[in-house]
């Protein structure tokens, strides 16, 4: 089990790595490849066994080259940073021997007491063509200028033409700033992106490392356990650490199909399938699959009121993803049962879920749709802080309402507005 999860987390995080639009190249503290993403390959036209275990110095020019593995020393030894979180301008070089022009962005993590470095690189090969041709244009106006203006001094019937030629330059020239202004926004805009880029990498690897080490902690724990408990006079401890397993797994399996999810959702590979179901037959499907998250003396009572017996014209698949998302949220945060509830209103399904378990602060309300967020409430209850905010891209999605009431060790309601789906 535990070789699969990793295996399923690391394809989710090369899939997010290599969706990245720049170069993404992490290296440890002496400057030793550890992963790139696709974008890399591209741009200096080398394959992962290439660089994966060889020094990033391969990647720069000789001068570079000749001071990088110094400044990681220098760096190491008195921690004072000289590019990293400055971004500048270097020059790198393909395997072709080609040189070009990046714009890189360095950032340092710690994962597990490893020391780490992130690259971003952004190709700017054609911003520095723009600013070159610019101070071409710049230095070929300024000697025409000196030439006509001379020209103007001796033949004064020339002038109209030759403050023709000028103003068409002069046209050139702030066309071509402008264009080196639009280049320098877009290159803005995709600095951000990737400074958004690695505040999300960031939260990912945190929040899904810890979530991984409390289940995987309580399946290695009972397996050791079980092995102790040799005789048959001692089945009934060995199910108990059975069972804990089984609860463990199930937790590491909610984890990666949140991870995996919101993955699909971010790169637009979820797509909705609207075809005619039966709302109350989903509903029934959630209740047996939940079943066994039930505490003890805990169930969901669900009751509908249906107009008719139509069926319901929507992607059934979200639909289910949805309300399975928020009733096993709140079986999750309360001991008491929760109340499923259908109505019908003309063509639309009003489905509200109901418990009365921890409640939500006023506070973190407005943020609780939010990627990896969580309520300030939660205390150990295990979570990513990506289930609401799926069941809300999921609500957009199909045209769908999601409302929220709550009050601290009270209650909490949502009511899902679910349209039917018309493109």
């Amino acid at each position: 089990m535990n070789i699969e999860t990793t295996s399923q987390f690391n394809q989710v995080y090369q899939s997010i790595m290599d969706t990245a639009v720049d170069g993404i190249i992490v290296i440890d503290n002496k400057g030793i490849i550890k992963i790139v993403n696709h974008a890399v390959k591209t741009l200096f036209e080398y394959n992962d066994e290439t660089l994966i275990g060889s020094n990033v110095s391969i990647l720069m020019n000789n001068h570079d080259r000749s001071h990088h593995d110094q400044y990681l020393h220098n760096y190491n030894t008195t921690k004072i940073p000289k590019i990293i979180g400055i971004g500048r301008d270097v020059v790198g070089k393909k395997k072709s021997g080609e040189l070009f022009h990046l714009r890189l962005a360095v950032s340092e993590v710690s994962i597990d007491g490893q020391l780490l470095f992130t690259g971003i690189l952004h190709d700017i090969t054609s911003l520095k063509e723009s600013q070159s041709k610019l101070e071409t244009l710049n230095k070929e106006l300024d000697a025409k200028v000196i030439e006509r203006t001379f020209e103007v001094e001796k033949v004064v019937n020339q002038l109209l033409s030759v403050n023709k030629a000028l103003n068409t330059e002069i046209d050139e020239k702030n066309k071509v700033e402008k264009e080196l202004l639009k280049a320098q926004r877009q290159l803005q805009e995709a600095l951000s992106k990737e400074k958004e880029l690695n505040q999300l990498k960031s939260s990912f690897i945190t929040t899904v490392s810890h979530e991984f080490r409390t289940p995987l902690a309580s399946i290695l724990s009972s397996a050791a356990l079980i092995a102790s408990y040799s005789q048959e006079s001692q089945l009934e401890k060995r199910l108990v650490h059975v069972d804990k397993i089984k609860k463990a797994a199930n937790n590491l399996t909610g984890l990666l199909n949140d991870v995996l999810s919101l993955s699909k959702v971010e790169e637009g590979l979820v797509m909705v399938q609207s075809q005619p179901f039966d709302v109350v037959d989903i509903c029934h499907q959630i209740i047996n699959e939940l079943s066994p998250l039930f505490k003890t003396n805990q169930e969901i009572k669900f009751t509908y009121s249906l107009s008719n017996d139509q069926l319901f014209d929507n992607d059934a698949k979200l639909v289910k993803n949805i309300i399975f998302n928020v009733v096993s949220n709140a079986l999750k945060y309360s001991q008491k049962d929760v109340l499923l509830h259908v109505l019908q209103d003309n063509d639309a399904y009003i489905v509200t879920i109901r418990d009365e378990g921890i409640g939500i602060p006023a506070l973190d309300q407005e943020q609780l749709f939010s990627r990896f967020y969580r309520a300030s409430n939660v205390g150990h209850v295990q979570g990513t802080g990506l289930g609401l905010h799926i069941v809300k891209r999921y609500c957009d999605m199909i045209g769908a309402l999601i409302q929220l009431e709550s009050e601290v060790d009270q209650f909490t309601l949502i009511t899902l507005t679910l349209n039917p789906y018309h493109g």
